[in-house]
């Protein structure tokens, strides 16, 4: 369903995420833990399409996000 591979994320010049590796599958629950600064909303601004990606692949039932503007990404839904 969801498939996340090797994310890097940055504001401005500064990388806050450094190759995530994610698989999120039909069904499943998951939880995002970590303390202050841990990248736990960049990580969702950037499945989101609101934090510039630098390098990776964000992938929702096929369909590769990071091709997508953020508009585009709740519109997904009408095509699921």
């Amino acid at each position: 369903m969801l498939k996340i591979s090797n994310l890097t994320a940055a504001y401005d010049r500064t990388d806050v995420l450094h190759n995530v590796e994610l698989v999120i599958g039909d069904g499943e629950f998951v939880s995002v833990v970590g303390a202050n600064t841990a990248g736990k909303s960049t990580l969702l601004r950037s499945i989101s399409r609101l934090v510039h990606k630098v390098s990776g692949s964000i992938t929702f039932n096929g369909i590769e996000l990071t091709r997508l503007p953020a508009h585009g990404v709740p519109a997904l839904e009408h095509f699921l």
